[in-house]
């Protein structure tokens, strides 16, 4: 399965300021409508979650299964190891995986 990249990227950003934008209004719904919204906008941020993680493998980032859909785990240069914010899972590299990470052997 091939997709354009840079498209999802677009998509996935565009869905984001959706979503905010949607939150925001949700607020002056009357409360007999807005636990259905507040539960609309939960699945839409679960599914865009998805999408995000979706993204990340796709582009070979660590993907922590504590959580799901998964946590992206982002490299931490100072702590050299790819971390997961949701859980504090580390995943330490190797030295031959080092010269891939920093670009240095």
């Amino acid at each position: 399965m091939t997709f354009d990249i840079q498209a999802l990227q677009s998509y996935i950003a565009s869905a984001n300021g959706v979503i905010a934008l949607i939150k925001s209004a949700a607020g002056f719904l009357p409360k007999s409508e807005k636990q259905a919204a507040d539960d609309k906008i939960r699945e839409a941020e679960q599914a865009l979650a998805a999408a995000n993680a979706q993204l990340a493998k796709s582009l070979n980032y660590q993907l922590c299964q504590c959580t799901f859909p998964p946590s992206i785990m982002l490299w931490r240069h100072t702590e050299r190891a790819f971390l997961c914010d949701a859980c504090g899972y580390r995943n330490e590299i190797g030295p031959h995986e080092q010269e891939w990470v920093s670009g240095v052997p």
